[in-house]
């Protein structure tokens, strides 16, 4: 809160007396006529600096010593990095640390830019493992293969594992309610 006098206190440092006023029954309420704000247009203040490339985000933020990592992705899922060559990503300016994780290797610098061109000079050597063949066409073979089969589950017992057979010939027409039952909300 900001007094006309130029005094300013934080809402918080209200509470503990706020807490000893009695609540009033039916409080006035204040009459539109006397909004200042609501219902009036105003102009935005972040506007100006988001125009001029001056405003702040939080990709922008920095702290005494933070570091950028830059990551090697594995090329598949489940590949992993068996030998990382990273004599030359080190001799780039601002490359701090090298690091090899399990799904890839990630480049420390004092930015983006260094952090990037570190990555980039890397020479990875992966293992792709089980996925080592897989493309977009056997993938799609894969899915084609199971999708005409019969269903498998191992939650349903061998003997259902096929479709059901069609249900019987009704002798009789189904009845059919004319009138909609009464919801059990409203009785």
């Amino acid at each position: 809160m900001i007094h006309s006098s130029g005094k300013k206190l934080a809402y918080g440092a209200l509470v503990p007396a706020a807490t000893k006023l009695e609540v009033p029954a039916e409080p006035k309420l204040k009459d539109p006529k006397e909004f200042r704000l609501l219902g009036k247009r105003t102009n935005r203040l972040d506007t100006p600096a988001k125009i001029n490339g001056t405003a702040k985000f939080g990709i922008d933020a920095q702290v005494p010593g933070m570091v950028v990592a830059v990551m090697a992705r594995a090329p598949q899922p489940g590949a992993k990095p068996v030998k990382v060559n990273d004599s030359k990503a080190k001799a780039v300016k601002g490359v701090q640390q090298i690091i090899t994780i399990p799904h890839g290797v990630a480049v420390l610098a004092d930015g983006y830019w260094a952090a990037k061109k570190g990555r980039d000079a890397l020479v990875i050597d992966w293992d792709l493992g089980a996925a080592k063949d897989l493309s977009t066409a056997k993938v799609s073979d894969m899915l084609s293969t199971g999708a005409s089969q019969p269903m498998r589950s191992r939650w349903m017992p061998a003997t259902s594992r096929t479709r059901p057979p069609p249900a019987p010939a009704r002798s009789t027409p189904p009845t059919r309610r004319l009138t909609s039952p009464t919801p059990a909300w409203s009785r």
